[in-house]
């Protein structure tokens, strides 16, 4: 009996490793990021929150739209892990990200913006940002266009444990849908 108990402890200790050791890879930690968003994690909200904040050009009733539009883009985000190259403590790796193809409506924004349309100015010829911004968010929230892209996601490995790498600003666009190809 007692050899049992022992074999079942050194089972379930092995076990554990494996599955710890299963859990801290850079596939499994790329999941966990891609899935933040999905799931509308905490710190994927607060960046948003972030960046809605410090947004000086949004009145509140625009930054709850960009919200919501955003946390909409997040959850439908669709990935598909490609490949994992592992170079030491080292990794990128490959991911097919499926998003809402926001750059048409952005870039098509920015050439009104270039070209002075009317629809923008006051009677005063005074750029009326409210105006500008609401039109942005109604283009925005009628986009139903999906775009495919590819992303190198570089990890590190430290003290054992993977960790997702800071965005570069191209992929952020990327995620955002915003990316200008």
């Amino acid at each position: 009996m007692r050899k049992i108990v022992i074999l079942f402890f050194c089972i379930m200790v092995v076990g554990c490793q494996v599955v710890k050791d299963l859990n801290n890879s850079p596939i499994k930690r790329t999941e966990e990021f891609f899935n933040k968003y999905q799931t509308l994690d905490k710190d994927v909200m607060d960046d948003l929150y972030n960046v809605i904040s410090n947004e000086k050009m949004f009145n509140e009733e625009q930054r709850e739209r960009y919200e919501k539009l955003m946390s909409n883009h997040y959850k439908n985000l669709v990935y598909d892990i490609k490949e994992d190259k592992i170079d030491g403590n080292n990794a990128i790796v490959t991911v097919e990200i499926t998003v809402r193809d926001y750059s048409k409506v952005l870039n098509e924004a920015n050439l009104m913006i270039t070209n002075n349309d009317e629809d923008f100015y006051d009677e005063n010829n005074v750029f009326n940002q409210v105006k500008y911004v609401d039109y942005l968010l109604d283009k925005l929230e009628e986009v139903n266009e999906k775009v495919k892209y590819t992303l190198d996601i570089t990890l590190t490995q430290k003290d054992k444990m993977w960790t997702v790498d800071s965005m570069t600003e191209t992929n952020e666009k990327k995620i955002n849908g915003a990316y200008m190809y």
